[in-house]
């Protein structure tokens, strides 16, 4: 079971850091920490005695059945939302032995209002790394979406801007014109969140912004922490800022 701890290291409820209602439609973008918060997040009001259906617009692994209860798209569309299963549902329609491929955004949009449940998804990819930069086509973002939580790992904080730790690395070094040198501190962070947020954000989309800054138990003494989240604080690109680390308890 996962736990989200503050900085400080108490445990903590997502819910009521987010403040999640019900139903919303929650779109969860950005780097590493995604489907540790899509986990989290949907167990805990699930315990809440809240139906939660999970799912992804891209592509993630498959779900683990103590985790969810696994629901197949055509099950959704002929018969209706599951029963509650003790369990947060999550919906799949075409999957491998390793992977869950996504739904269009479309559909998502559709059963959140046909149903008026709350719905949790990955919308975007980063290959387990904690930075990303967008592409063109992402990130996957339906337009019933209520909360948007981008996702931080503060883990790369004083690591080389590399392909090791930043997902189209090529894409963010040649849009903020960095060098292969370059080594991520807060102001890069800042550049990279603030540069490609203006080039994907959906603005026909009212939704809450929410920025989840994950992995502050991994931040080596000399990167500043306080430096990265003021900084943000003062870019005004969230609603609100959370920080903290997942643990596996």
């Amino acid at each position: 079971m996962l736990t989200f701890r503050n900085s400080a290291g108490n445990a903590v409820s997502l819910q009521k850091e987010l403040s999640i209602g019900n139903p919303e439609l929650v779109s969860i973008v950005g780097g590493g920490g995604k489907t540790s918060l899509l986990k989290a997040l949907s167990r805990e009001l699930c315990d809440e005695g809240l139906f939660v259906l999970a799912g992804t617009t891209t592509k993630m692994r498959i779900p683990e059945p103590e985790e969810f209860q696994v629901v197949f798209r055509s099950e959704i569309e002929n018969v209706g939302m599951p029963e509650p299963a003790g369990k947060p549902a999550f919906i799949v329609g075409k999957m491998d032995e390793k992977k869950v491929f996504g739904l269009e955004k479309e559909f998502f949009d559709d059963i959140f209002v046909r149903f008026g449940k709350t719905i949790i998804i990955e919308a975007d990819g980063s290959r387990h790394l904690p930075i990303k930069g967008h592409g063109d086509f992402e990130p996957v973002i339906p337009s019933k979406t209520t909360t948007i939580v981008y996702v931080l790992g503060a883990s790369a904080l004083g690591k080389p801007v590399s392909d090791e730790w930043v997902h189209r690395c090529d894409l963010v070094k040649s849009t903020l014109g960095l060098s292969d040198s370059a080594i991520m501190d807060h102001e890069i962070i800042r550049k990279i969140i603030g540069t490609f947020k203006k080039r994907w954000y959906p603005h026909e989309i009212s939704a809450r912004n929410i920025l989840l800054i994950t992995q502050t138990n991994t931040i080596a003494s000399e990167y500043s922490f306080g430096k990265l989240r003021s900084g943000l604080e003062n870019d005004d690109l969230f609603d609100t800022i959370i920080s903290g680390y997942f643990e596996e308890t």
